[in-house]
């Protein structure tokens, strides 16, 4: 299966980035409906609100919760450009990717 979605932000990529990087369970949140997210969590996820100064140093090869039992590895970055975020199993069954392109 394959799905792409887009969106327009108004912003620089260096200042969409950093809310990019910290994405994930357990770090800033998905930014998306937390009600949803929630669910089955004992703790609750909450979308930060603000810049975490300590998520912002991922690497490739550093997991990335997407629950409390499902990871994906971050595969491949450039700071600014894109991130790929891929199954950890060898081969990988699927990956996300974030890239910013400015619009001129």
């Amino acid at each position: 299966m394959l799905a792409t979605r887009a969106i327009t932000i108004t912003g620089r990529p260096e200042d969409i980035w950093p809310w990019i990087v910290q994405i994930g369970y357990d770090r800033a949140g998905f930014y998306g409906y937390d009600l949803i997210e929630n669910l089955g969590s004992k703790n609750g996820i909450r979308s930060a609100g603000i810049i975490v100064p300590e998520l912002q140093h991922l690497r490739a090869g550093d997991r990335v919760y997407m629950s409390r039992i499902a990871d994906l590895v971050a595969h491949s970055m450039e700071p600014n450009r894109f991130l790929v975020w891929a199954d950890p199993e060898t081969p990988a069954h699927g990956a996300f990717t974030f890239a910013l392109f400015p619009v001129r």
